[in-house]
């Protein structure tokens, strides 16, 4: 049986970093009891050349699983080991927008960027059909949203989200950094500020984003919409105009 090693990418947080291999390792667990279908075996830690992985066991990996592998929060490289060789294998994960989209907002009390993505994985293979992970636009809801480190995650995954904050500065700061970061990479799209409203009343504020990863696509009509709401928490129910398909 065929066996393979996960390098880690490097992390910039120090605490992550000397956790990131017990994450990755629970991580891929999950994968693969879901979407790998319990394919992989013998998933521990293991040291190559005095250099930390994540190895495992498996059949000849598909290009399905290696599509589902290369989408793992902490993956740097994806090798096939043989003997003492380590051959690299072309991964190629779900981004459809530079990974700056995720890491160049930096405040105080920011979730880590590996971390988010990890759990938005997580809850992605957990449902019903995991591989629609791979197929679907998937719609996701956090309903605590911050600073919008979920929503650019799965802007980035090529999935709708919508995000509730009652905080009036996280709504503030969200709206003029994803505005700036899509003119900056020139992307087609739009983005409006409007009053969020219910049965008459002002319940804060809205704003709707709709992006394509190409012009093509854009002009296509084969567009994501991400949505912040400025609104407390408890509404969110009432509030999103989206049906849902993923709580998060």
């Amino acid at each position: 049986m065929p066996t393979y090693a996960l390098l880690i990418a490097p992390s910039a947080n120090r605490v992550y970093a000397d956790a990131s291999v017990a994450l990755l390792t629970s991580e891929l667990a999950v994968f693969n009891h879901t979407i790998l279908g319990g394919r992989l075996a013998d998933i521990a830690e293991r040291t190559i050349a005095g250099v930390r992985y994540v190895g495992f066991h498996a059949d000849a990996l598909s290009d399905e699983d290696i599509a589902a592998l290369a989408n793992l929060s902490a993956l740097y490289v994806l090798f096939e080991v043989r003997e003492d060789l380590l051959r690299p294998l072309e991964a190629t994960g779900l981004d459809r927008f530079s990974s700056d989209l995720v890491s160049i907002p930096k405040y105080a009390g920011k979730t880590n960027e590996q971390f988010t993505k990890l759990l938005l994985n997580v809850t992605a293979v957990s449902t019903d059909v995991p591989a629609a992970f791979l197929t679907t636009r998937l719609r996701v809801l956090d309903p605590m949203c911050g600073r919008g480190t979920t929503l650019n995650q799965a802007m980035t995954y090529g999935f709708d989200a919508t995000g509730v904050d009652i905080d009036g500065k996280d709504f503030d700061a969200y709206s003029a950094f994803i505005r700036t970061w899509l003119k900056t990479k020139r992307h087609k799209h739009t983005a409006e500020v409007v009053p969020l409203r219910r049965n008459r009343v002002r319940l804060g504020r809205r704003l709707d984003v709709t992006v394509a990863g190409t012009a093509q696509a854009y002009k296509a009509g084969d567009v994501q919409r991400i949505s912040f709401l400025n609104a407390d928490t408890l509404h969110s129910a009432e509030i999103s105009s989206q049906r849902l398909s993923m709580w998060w």
